[in-house]
């Protein structure tokens, strides 16, 4: 018997956005009031169209973050503050996976394996409970554990059973060592209710493991992600010399073929990166594609570059129907990631 649920598209409507508080000096060291700043304003940003949950560690100062959430004009009786605590505030990653009923009548959530990253920044204890506890907070009965490592950020869906991800993500060793790509199909297939899945081949023997600065082994929401049903927006690299310039390009050229399930092709559109960013010498993984659908809008990372409104302007011409929402993300990506990375939907 198949598997009776199936993840939606993100831009479906919303009862809110799962976010967690950025302060794991790890992460953030020297940060922490700055991207504090820029968490609250996407906070409140969310709380005029959705509900938001925030998930906290004991001591998290809970007045000084409603203030700041105030501060920007943020719907305070949208905002519930959870006791569930994190290792880190990438909650796209080591969060619920939300999935519906063929009939949509019911809901239930995907309790995936995290491991941050291949076991690349521990502890992450605490992130690895964080959906069970959230499910039993929440207070939905139907809870799945396809027990297998897979984070949100590494898949994109549109609704229809289509998946993209990438292979330098889902089959490193370093997520699931006993599982070959068949067995991982499989449980993708069941467990979100895919039929076809888009492997887009960036080439770990040649360090070509997504954009420069990526440390997540090839997310996909850094690059490539469905804005509707049939169209897909895939970041590109105008300038030759630039190390994102030849991954982007074979990343375009590989979508501009794909089909959907009935043989026709996708409308694949090229987003723009901006300007390569710095941080402490490093160059960080800035990039417009890791926008995140609220209901209503599109809440897109901007970083003060000339290439902010191109990108405004393509996701306006594609999405009519959404207002887009700027989000300066400079704080979020000195982090190594950016506004899709800290939400997650929940239904």
């Amino acid at each position: 018997m198949k598997h009776p649920y199936f993840m939606p598209a993100e831009w479906e409507k919303h009862r809110g956005t799962l976010l967690g508080w950025p302060s794991n000096v790890d992460t953030w060291e020297g940060l922490l009031e700055e991207v504090g700043k820029s968490h609250s304003f996407l906070m409140a940003r969310l709380s005029e169209v959705e509900s938001v949950y925030l998930s906290l560690k004991p001591d998290d100062d809970r007045k000084k973050i409603a203030s700041l959430i105030s501060s920007f004009g943020g719907n305070l009786k949208r905002v519930h503050f959870l006791d569930i605590p994190n290792n880190d505030a990438w909650l796209r990653d080591s969060g619920p996976n939300y999935v519906f009923s063929k009939d949509r009548k019911e809901i239930a959530i995907n309790d995936w394996g995290y491991n941050a990253w291949g076991e690349k920044y521990p502890p992450w204890d605490e992130d690895e409970k964080l959906t069970t506890r959230f499910a039993e907070w929440i207070g939905y009965q139907k809870l799945f554990r396809p027990g297998m490592i897979l984070e949100g950020g590494s898949i994109d869906v549109n609704g229809k059973g289509i998946l993209l991800t990438t292979k330098s993500c889902l089959l490193n060793k370093n997520r699931n060592p006993k599982l070959n790509q068949a067995e991982i199909e499989d449980r993708l297939k069941k467990y979100l209710g895919i039929q076809k899945i888009i492997w887009l081949n960036f080439n770990p023997a040649l360090d070509l493991v997504g954009i420069a600065g990526d440390d997540t082994d090839g997310h996909v929401d850094d690059f490539a992600r469905f804005v509707s049903e049939d169209t897909i927006v895939c970041s590109f690299e105008e300038n030759k010399k630039d190390e994102n310039y030849m991954p982007l390009s074979e990343a375009y050229e590989q979508l501009c073929v794909e089909t959907d399930l009935e043989g026709n092709l996708f409308k694949v559109v090229k987003l723009p990166m901006p300007a390569p960013k710095y941080f402490q010498g490093f160059r960080i993984p800035a990039s417009y594609a890791n926008f995140y659908f609220a209901n209503g809008c599109i809440l897109l990372p901007t970083f003060k570059d000339p290439m902010d409104k191109v990108a405004v302007r393509i996701l306006s011409k594609l999405r009519p129907d959404l207002k887009i929402v700027e989000v300066p993300s400079l704080d979020f990506v000195r982090g190594l990631g950016g506004i899709h990375c800290l939400t997650q939907q929940i239904y």
